[in-house]
């Protein structure tokens, strides 16, 4: 379950990466002249950028934390359940429903019962 978790936690990360990415492009590139739908409202230049540095920040954090894991750090995949559960009420509250929101959503649920079934099998170590 260990190897899963990592390699959930290592994709999550990718698909946090790949949105910051795209936000700041959006926002740095574009500017106010282009807007992103987040929440059922518009944001767009510098509030499209600080999202996508928040969604980039999150992203290196999940690889800490994926780090962390295979490392034996014994708090690394309680806080990776931790941080399932922020990334989904963000999702939640920032979201609409589209295929894009429920593959995310179907990722971290995935990577937090991962993470749960680790820390069970293994006595709460994370190794």
């Amino acid at each position: 379950m260990l190897r899963a978790a990592q390699v959930l936690l290592i994709l999550e990360a990718g698909l946090l990466l790949l949105s910051g990415i795209v936000l700041v492009a959006i926002g740095v590139l574009l500017g106010g002249s282009a807007s992103v739908s987040v929440g059922g409202g518009q944001i767009g230049g510098a509030a499209a950028a600080g999202l996508g540095t928040g969604y980039v920040a999150a992203a290196a954090l999940i690889v800490l934390i994926a780090v962390l894991l295979r490392r034996g750090v014994r708090w690394a995949a309680p806080a990776g359940v931790a941080v399932q559960a922020g990334i989904v009420a963000v999702l939640v509250i920032a979201g609409e429903a589209s295929l894009t929101f429920g593959i995310e959503l179907a990722v971290c649920a995935a990577t937090a019962l991962a993470l749960v079934l680790t820390m069970l099998s293994e006595g709460g170590a994370g190794t």
